[in-house]
């Protein structure tokens, strides 16, 4: 999926240990303009400090990510 949008807010990274290793996510909101009204979609950087470092608040991006889920605890 990709779309163009703009930094509105880049949260604090979280950081943690697991059983493969150190990792660390950070929360990037983007706010994307369709007609009247805007939209903010929240993208998750999960071990991408250098991508996140190069973002800057107010700027415009195109983004491309990929959209996943898994079944966790029958949800």
């Amino acid at each position: 999926m990709e779309f163009e949008g703009t930094v509105f807010t880049i949260l604090p990274a979280t950081k943690g240990t697991s059983a493969r290793g150190e990792w660390q996510r950070q929360d990037v909101v983007f706010d994307m303009n369709e007609g009247s009204f805007s939209r903010k979609i929240c993208v998750t950087f999960f071990n991408k400090p250098e991508d996140v470092a190069r973002l800057q608040q107010g700027a415009a991006y195109t983004v491309s990510v990929n959209v996943e889920s898994r079944e966790y605890n029958g949800r």
